[in-house]
């Protein structure tokens, strides 16, 4: 029996918690303010690129808290 891939996961990376939901959504959560679209693009294809999407047609939020 195939083990069914939680729908959310949450990721330390670079300092940022990072929450994956879905396969296909991305929200990260930005403390410093400084993630700029380029870093947040990055970091997408990296967890594309490690299992943690499904997709690499996502969405991406910059939660700047």
């Amino acid at each position: 029996m195939a083990k069914r891939k939680k729908s959310e996961e949450t990721v330390f990376l670079n300092g940022l918690n990072i929450t994956v939901k879905s396969g296909d959504q991305v929200v990260i959560l930005d403390k410093m303010n400084n993630v700029c679209a380029k870093e947040a693009q990055q970091i997408c294809l990296y967890l594309y690129r490690e299992g943690f999407l499904t997709s690499d047609d996502i969405s991406c939020e910059i939660i700047n808290a």
